[in-house]
């Protein structure tokens, strides 16, 4: 097998990976005494064809795409801003009750200097 050979085989899995992730593909590969067996490679050995074997995708992916790197980075953005809000809104709580705590005080001082 040759550099370009290498290239090109390294470049086809990347390409394989970013369309369906590994995990949702398997394969049923022809040993050639009648018989076959799973795996996640479609020429997992020397002298074996890509085409010789029957790709199998799992049920519950057809419908259903795997999540991709945006929707996992919106995610996360939601849940984060989630967090942002409620922090938001414990410091809001919190400047409230030193306000109402400076009213008590200014009340305080008002009422002691008043004659």
């Amino acid at each position: 097998m040759t550099k370009d050979d290498l290239k090109a085989e390294s470049e086809a899995s990347v390409v394989k990976r970013i369309v369906m992730p590994d995990h949702q593909v398997i394969y049923l590969i022809p040993d050639g005494n009648g018989s076959a067996s799973w795996c996640d490679d479609p020429a997992p050995g020397a002298g074996m064809e890509e085409s010789d074997a029957i790709k199998y995708i799992r049920e519950d992916c057809i419908f259903r795409p795997a999540p991709c790197k945006r929707s996992c980075e919106a995610t996360a953005f939601k849940i984060e801003l989630r967090q942002l809000r409620k922090k938001v809104q414990n410091l809001e709580e919190e400047i409230d009750r030193k306000n109402e705590r400076l009213i008590h005080i200014k009340n305080a001082v008002n009422k002691s200097f008043k004659v």
